[in-house]
């Protein structure tokens, strides 16, 4: 979007320039004044039908103009070629159905064609004096052809940089895919030029109206051509994003996947993802715009507030709107002002609506059919991965937990502690204490053996329990296997953990537990004592790698605890 100057500047330079074009044009310049009203009236009509069918690439809409373009000029002069070649740029402005915020459009493409044109036509007659007469078809001069054809390919191709680069401020590199196009035309645009000025000889009207058949044809073609391939892209973009979703990846994993990968592969400038809570309210929790990660809020809204949104839920289906006048009676606060073109999209989990996406274009008419399709199937392998994601997680948890205790097993610390040690890595400060505790329960063996091993379970849940509530705010407990249990304390000094410990060996002393004698009928209930031996291990005052803590907890529990009578804190010894 333009500032309003920027657009006030170019009507301005539009008012000045182009009416003082056209009237010195028409009482000095090169005006063939023999031509009758019919023939222009038909080179009208086929401008008319070629601008219907614009192609657009890069953003960039090109129609095949060019040719009749040069017959005009061959014909009419260079004042009627103006004339056909700006009725030319209007229609296809139309056909684009531009909002009132791109008027200025209108200006910028009559102003850079009709520079064009002055330019082309320049080079052409310049060449005159200094052209033979030998190389001459339908008493044209072939360089002189090939000079203002190749001019009105590089001049157009230079003035449109220079106005997205300079004016637009888009950093678009000259050579691409626009540009080799225009290029290739050129050996299209020479000789159906002549063969329009030939059959205009010979046929008069009607014959230009013949080789339109087959300039509408070829523009079908090819507008056909590029319309397949940018659906082959989009399948391509599908594909690509696909794969990436179909990893073991969290919820969270898969909705930054694809929120990431949506506007990188699609070119989107806005794009809103509200989350379904309770069936009747909702919460935006993403907000991409233009490139950036906008702030959201927490606070929950209710769906009655949100139409559009409301009727996408109810009724389960993707809705779309090629203008903004369209939706913008509906009640979107974040998105006033925000573009033209909108698609709102149902995201399901488990056949049920948990999501509502939706994006938005400045441009009108952007969501064509094909668009449209791709993003359904985007958004079932959307829908797929969250499903997935809810049975990986499962499985993660099932795989990192202990089904006993319900607490963090052995592999969960290991994932922990790798992840602890990559936070160590990126810190500022290099040298943040932790510890590490490993608890034993004393003489765990001789309760299995007494009272069974259903009565070991119990004692082991009591412990985890306990430990559960004791750590809860200090660090992380897990089960190491057996009677064994590691805690994780972070930001604790040796002397704070040793103090912590010894702390929870006499809450442990302390404490009844209770549990049944299942070696005996009916089970009784019987009472416990239970002391816990306890090594303590920190980092770095005992060891610079944070992966050898369980080895040294390990140690100094049996050496400094276990040896010395159990139910003792013990620490490393070096």
């Amino acid at each position: 979007m333009l500032s309003r100057k920027k657009q006030l500047a170019v009507w301005l330079i539009w008012l000045a320039i182009w009416p003082t074009v056209m009237i010195l044009l028409f009482n000095y310049e090169f005006v063939n004044a023999s031509f009758r009203l019919s023939d222009l009236l038909v080179f009208i009509i086929l401008t008319s039908m070629v601008a219907y069918l614009p192609i657009t690439i890069n953003k960039t809409p090109i129609f095949l103009i060019n040719s009749v373009s040069l017959a005009t000029f061959l014909i009419f002069g260079l004042f009627g070629e103006i004339i056909i070649t700006q009725l030319a740029v209007m229609s296809v402005i139309v056909r684009l159905k531009i909002t009132r915020t791109e008027h200025y459009r209108i200006p910028l493409n009559l102003l850079l064609f009709l520079g064009v044109s002055i330019v082309s036509a320049f080079v052409y007659y310049s060449l005159a004096p200094f052209t033979s007469k030998q190389f001459v078809i339908l008493d044209q001069n072939i360089l002189q052809l090939f000079a203002y054809v190749f001019t009105s390919f590089v001049a157009n191709q230079v003035m449109l940089y220079y106005v997205k680069r300079y004016y637009y401020k888009i950093k678009a590199p000259l050579l691409n895919e626009g540009f080799y196009f225009s290029l290739l035309s050129i050996s299209y645009t020479l000789p159906t030029g002549i063969l329009i000025v030939y059959l205009h000889q010979i046929f008069g009207p009607a014959g230009v109206l013949m080789m339109s058949v087959q300039i509408v044809a070829i523009s079908i073609a090819i507008k056909l051509y590029y319309k397949s391939k940018k659906t082959t892209e989009n399948l391509q973009n599908v594909n690509q994003i696909a794969q990436k979703l179909t990893g073991h990846l969290s919820r969270e994993g898969v909705v930054d996947t694809y929120l990431n990968m949506l506007p990188e592969r699609f070119a989107i400038e806005t794009m809103m993802l509200y989350d379904i809570v309770d069936q009747d309210k909702l919460q935006l929790i993403h907000f991409y715009k233009n490139g950036k990660i906008m702030q959201t809020s927490q606070e929950l809204i209710e769906m009655k507030e949100l139409t559009i949104v409301e009727r996408v839920f109810k009724r389960e289906k993707l809705l779309y709107y090629d203008k903004a006048k369209q939706w913008k009676h509906y009640l979107l606060p974040e998105l006033q002002n925000q573009g033209e073109s909108l698609v709102a999209m149902p995201i399901k989990r488990n056949q049920q609506i948990t999501a509502i996406l939706i994006i938005v274009d400045n441009k009108r008419y952007t969501f064509d059919e094909s668009l449209l399709s791709t993003f359904t199937v985007l958004n079932s392998y959307f829908g797929i991965a969250l499903e997935n994601s809810k049975y990986y997680e499962n499985m993660r948890a099932d795989s990192q937990t202990d089904h006993l205790t319900n607490l963090p097993n052995l592999r969960s610390f290991e994932n922990f502690i790798r992840d602890y040690q990559e936070k160590l890595e990126t810190s500022i400060n290099l040298t943040l204490n932790c510890s590490l505790l490993m608890i034993d329960i004393d003489h765990f063996k001789y309760v299995n053996d007494q009272y069974g091993h259903e009565s070991g379970n119990e004692v082991l849940i009591q412990i985890a329990d306990l430990m559960h509530l004791f750590f809860d705010d200090m660090g992380e407990v897990f089960r190491y296997g057996g009677e064994e249990f590691l805690v994780f304390l972070p930001n604790y000094s040796h002397e704070s953990s040793v103090n912590v410990a010894e702390s929870f060996r006499k809450l442990v002393e302390q404490n009844e537990f209770t549990s049944h004698n299942y070696m005996v009928e009916n089970h009784p209930t019987i009472s416990l004592d239970l002391t816990v031996s306890i090594g303590v291990a920190s980092y770095p005052k005992e060891t610079e790698d944070i992966n050898a803590l369980i080895r040294l907890a390990d140690r100094a529990m049996y050496l400094g605890a276990k040896r010395s009578g159990r139910n003792k804190v013990g620490v490393y010894q070096q």
